[in-house]
């Protein structure tokens, strides 16, 4: 450093995009710098290529890597934007880092800038649970929307949501004030879902919002369920199973509980509700035929738009929260992931690549199988099939901790469905279930996430 000083010191704009990446890593980064009076000497006496030359970048704290590809010089704003890759180390610290700039020309004396807090290290479990705090806002915010259009208040903290990336795809929320009416005024016909559904090709609906009554006809008879538009009219009706049973215990739960789950033979989507009280716990169950296709043409309103864009989102960002998880653990995680969200938190999970190939036999010998987030951190699941033929499942989490329980398995046969697993998501009203279903039949169900279940320790 020519005098040992250098031309500018201090503080300097700047923008990050993306701001934030993942433990294990590696992120395409565009950053801009300024305006600055150093960088507009700078950007007057060099070429875009030797300022590229000449510039070095490092995060601080550290165990995060900068590698600069390309400089572009923005006269009209005077600002410099840098193309290059942020390497994340698997060790580095979470937190927010301070991005430094050092750009020394071959004539003139050196600059060194800082941007305060512009990038931050998140965990994989902490990006997750970002992601699913924008998605319930903004899915919050387009069934608001829908309630105003439809005269109807909805409770939108409690919305039930799981997603494969492929339809159907099913929010599935209460309408307020529903969940305080007794079980005799519910027989007498309350609306009391909202439910936003995009389906395949086939189903008994089409693509959109509906509003769901239930009533009791006769009043001492089977129980019914009405699909109603927005408009009021209804386009469905369908039987709907309805269980009522003592309380068993005083356990601190939702008064109301939302789930939903589907099967794949025949293919059917299970939109369910549970009410507890001190007295009685009812369990209501609704089945929908659905189609095995792509997405209806159905248009979809702009509510319902918004719901799919933020599914998909909040679906990316699971993928690449479960490959940074996978790399944590070491598994060879396949690339297709199925997501759950309900007011407990967020479930994400994808089988091991090789299960499409599994067979019963190889299960039997023992070979991991299921990648889950749950409970805050990642689950490494490991079947096999004791010498007295029970099915063991046990999880391992990356910093060791290690759970073993029967497990679920089954052989179907038949003809594959599909070349590749399908993956089903079950949210219960005590836990969230994986369910991998394989092209030769086998059925896997992990009812827990670390051995006392994906919910266990978040109520």
């Amino acid at each position: 450093m020519a005098g040992g000083h250098a031309a500018a010191q201090g503080s300097v704009s700047c923008s990050v995009v993306p701001n934030s990446g993942m433990q294990a890593t590696t992120l395409s980064a565009t950053i801009t710098l300024g305006p600055h009076i150093a960088l507009s000497q700078l950007m007057a006496t060099m070429t875009p290529q030797q300022m590229l030359a000449a510039t070095s970048m490092t995060l601080s704290p550290g165990g995060v890597e900068i590698a600069l590809l390309q400089t572009t010089f923005l006269p009209l704003t005077q600002q410099v934007t840098y193309t290059g890759t942020i390497t994340i180390f698997q060790d580095a610290s979470p937190g927010a880092r301070n991005l430094r700039i050092s750009i020394r020309p071959r004539e003139g004396l050196p600059v060194e800038l800082t941007c305060p807090l512009a990038f931050t290290v998140e965990t994989p479990a902490e990006r997750l649970q970002r992601a699913n705090e924008t998605f319930r806002s903004e899915v919050a915010s387009a069934l608001q929307a829908i309630g105003r259009q439809a005269g109807a208040l909805v409770q939108t903290d409690n919305f039930a949501f799981a997603f494969n990336g492929n339809p159907p795809l099913v929010v599935n929320a209460m309408i307020r004030d529903a969940g305080d009416l007794p079980l005799e005024r519910l027989s007498q016909g309350v609306d009391i879902l909202l439910v936003f559904l995009w389906l395949p090709v086939g189903s008994a609906l089409p693509s959109g919002f509906y509003v769901i009554r239930v009533f009791r006809d006769p009043p001492a008879g089977s129980w019914w369920a009405q699909f109603k538009d927005l408009g009021g009219r209804i386009l469905l009706q369908t039987p709907m199973e309805v269980s009522v049973r003592p309380t068993e215990d005083e356990a601190q739960k939702p008064r109301y509980q939302l789930t939903a789950k589907g099967k794949l033979i025949p293919p059917t989507l299970i939109i369910d509700w549970h009410k507890k009280d001190r007295t009685v716990q009812v369990d209501a169950q609704i089945e929908l035929p659905i189609g095995t296709g792509g997405a209806d043409a159905m248009p979809l309103p702009s509510a319902g738009q918004a719901i799919v864009r933020a599914a998909n989102t909040l679906l990316s960002a699971a993928r690449d929260a479960i490959a940074a998880g996978a790399t944590l653990i070491r598994a060879d995680a396949a690339w297709t992931v199925a997501v759950a969200s309900d007011q407990d938190g967020i479930v994400a999970w994808t089988y091991i690549n090789g299960m499409e190939r599994a067979s019963i036999e190889d299960l039997a010998r023992g070979r991991e199988t299921i990648l889950t987030f749950g409970l805050g951190k990642f689950w490494l699941y490991r079947i096999r099939r004791d010498e007295n033929g029970q099915w063991l499942a046990t999880s391992r989490s990356p910093d060791g901790e290690s759970y073993t329980q029967v497990a679920e398995v089954s052989l179907s046969g038949g003809p594959p469905a599909s070349p590749l697993p399908t993956l089903l998501t079950s949210i219960e009203p005590d836990d969230v279930s994986p369910t991998l279903v394989t092209p030769v039949g086998i059925t896997i169900k992990q009812k827990d996430c670390g051995g006392c279940g994906c919910r266990c320790g978040q109520k």
